[in-house]
């Protein structure tokens, strides 16, 4: 065995007399002077050496010593931004060149007994010139150029595959293996990139790189989705503490970008079907010695064991026959025991949750919290075992009043109606939101959407309903005519579900003052049932006439079905003005007299503008 010598790059170690390494850019072992007055080579003489080290490489297989020099190539033309096509030729030369050494079990598994000590050390070097090449992937996933970006993350995520494969075959009895170690780094890369060196903005990932995570990888393996979200949670608790107020934001703000794209949880294991790695295997079944079955048989009770119990039968579903077996039942917990967490779809929905259970409480800023309560009734309660969970988060939520409220809405109503969600001062809150505010919000049609669900209960209390209509009413006299034009179909429908309010329409006592109490928060507490909409008749003289047209159909019976609500939600100053110039006037008025424009050009002559 070659003695180690130093030269350009040290020496390292050899195995035999043919194969030999040396340490380059990245080296674990002790610095050594390079060449004295070494140049480096120009752009045009980059790429056929990088060809020619690749050829090497592949010729020559246990001689690595290019490899440094491969690395030499990308760090060169990396730090370049010129350097594009030299940099896509290194990284792929790299890529091929490991990926094979990977294959060969190079990185991974036992060493010769024999030579153990010195194919260690060539190992190490390996292993150093590989963690080189991922950390310089990961920081090319934020360099300048589209094509680098990309191509470093479809070598990374290929690399893992590589890896894993690899892991999964080394296992006896084989099992399945993923590569966490790289795993790690990519998600740090994408979640958390590292400022670069003697740069004062913090890094964010491109829109581009992203969409192609999402669409390529995130989207369609579910073995990524699992170990992403996992990643997701576990880097959300370590970062809550190390970082500061800007780099938490800008974390967040990229961890919701990858959740917002996340359309493809699982509702069933049978959906768990596609692995970018290797589709893992079963646990193999432990068969129990005569002992534990004995042990096993006697924990059975006598009449459960003949397969009989008090039961007649007569109620029983054949479906579930088989439901109510203690040894059924053991043998569905062994059989899950035995699941790998890949195919179980309990641990993608544990994962999913994790993930945005840890990373809500690092919401701070106001569009962030937004988004998130725009999406989490459709996109995230139906895919997490335990919704109520959230119940904390949307009441802070709604405690924040304003545009955040509204959206927080949809959420407790969801937890509400399908999850069993007690919360007795949920309609005390909503009719907190009915404001001027909410009038002129963008978010206006979302809101009376949600309020004509809340409120289409028969069931609902008289003087509740009544408090709604009358608080409305009140606030369309002072309201744009878009929001007017809302309200009053949403009023004439309440009144039309619960006639006990019909009264406030027919209300025939003159009533010295309004007893109504707009201050009230509780609309049980309101005295609206006492009162009249008399706003609803100071409408019908609104200047606008498809307003005061809308709101005379209060005086007239109540034998038109409900309003469909669509129709009213989505106008505005624009739809408005429109409708009024497309409007033909059914009766011209009475004079239409021409000779006025003759008569003010005649008393324009009399006057001087001097």
């Amino acid at each position: 065995m070659a003695a180690l010598k130093p030269g350009r790059h040290c020496a390292c170690a050899t195995i035999d007399s043919s194969l030999s390494v040396r340490p380059g850019r990245g080296s674990t072992g002790s610095k050594m002077p390079g060449r004295v007055g070494a140049q480096k080579p120009s752009e045009k003489a980059r790429l056929p050496a990088i060809a020619t080290a690749e050829a090497s490489l592949q010729s020559q297989p246990n001689n690595l010593n290019p490899l440094s020099d491969l690395l030499d190539s990308l760090h060169s033309a990396t730090s370049s931004p010129q350097s594009a096509e030299t940099a896509h030729a290194a990284v792929y030369s790299l890529h091929r060149i490991l990926s094979s050494l990977i294959r060969r079990g190079r990185l991974h598994g036992r060493l010769p007994s024999d030579r153990e000590g010195a194919a260690r050390t060539v190992r190490d070097w390996l292993k150093a010139r590989y963690q080189a090449f991922v950390s310089s992937l990961a920081a090319m996933l934020h360099h300048d150029d589209k094509a680098i970006r990309l191509a470093s993350l479809n070598i990374l995520m290929d690399l893992l595959r590589t890896e894993s494969e690899q892991l999964s075959s080394l296992q006896r009895p084989p099992a399945y293996q993923f590569a966490a170690g790289l795993w790690s780094k990519i998600m740090q890369a994408l979640l958390l990139p590292v400022r670069p060196e003697g740069s004062s903005k913090h890094v964010t990932i491109a829109p581009d790189l992203r969409l192609e995570f999402l669409t390529r990888y995130l989207n369609f393996y579910d073995d990524i989705r699992l170990y992403f979200l996992r990643a997701l949670s576990e880097q959300a608790q370590a970062t809550r503490d190390q970082l500061d107020p800007a780099q938490l934001d800008k974390f967040t703000s990229t961890a919701l970008a990858f959740l917002e794209g996340l359309s493809s949880m699982p509702t069933e294991s049978s959906e768990l079907d596609a692995f970018w790695t290797c589709k893992p295997l079963a646990r193999p079944a432990v068969e129990a010695t005569d002992s534990k079955k004995r042990k096993r048989d006697q924990d059975i009770p006598a009449g459960e064991q003949d397969g009989q119990d008090e039961s007649t039968g007569i109620f029983d579903d054949p479906s579930d026959s088989g439901s109510d077996d203690p040894a059924a039942r053991r043998l569905s917990r062994r059989a899950q025991a035995r699941l790998p967490e890949l195919l179980s779809l309990v641990q993608h929905k544990k994962a999913f949750a994790q993930a945005w259970i840890a990373l809500l409480p690092l919401l701070h800023l106001e569009d962030d919290l937004k988004r998130v309560l725009a999406i989490l009734h459709r996109s995230v309660i139906p895919h997490m075992s335990r919704p109520t969970a959230l119940m904390d988060f949307l009441s802070d939520a709604c405690d924040r009043g304003g545009t955040t409220a509204l959206l927080a809405l949809n959420g407790l109503f969801t937890l509400i109606v399908h999850h069993n969600l007690d919360y007795p001062s949920f309609y005390k809150r909503l009719y907190a939101l009915l404001d001027r505010q909410v009038l002129h919000t963008r978010y206006r049609p979302r809101f009376f959407r949600m309020l004509d669900t809340f409120l289409a209960s028969p069931l609902l209390p008289a003087q509740l309903v009544a408090s709604f209509a009358k608080r409305l009413a009140r606030l369309s006299v002072s309201a744009p005519p878009a929001a007017i034009i809302t309200i009053l179909p949403f009023v004439y429908n309440l009144l039309k579900r619960h006639p006990a309010c019909m009264v406030m329409v027919h209300r025939e006592d003159d009533v010295a003052g309004d007893p109504f109490d707009m201050q009230e928060p509780d609309p049980l507490e309101t005295n609206a049932l006492a009162t009249s909409l008399w706003e609803i008749a100071a409408l019908q003289s609104h200047y606008l006439a498809s307003i005061s047209t809308l709101a005379k159909i209060f005086s007239e019976p109540f034998v038109r079905p409900e309003y469909d609500l669509e129709d009213f939600l989505d106008h505005a100053y624009a739809t408005l003005f429109a409708t009024e110039m497309e409007r033909k006037i059914k009766r011209p008025p009475a004079l239409n007299d021409t000779s006025i424009a003759t008569v003010n050009a005649s008393l324009v002559q009399i006057w001087s503008f001097e």
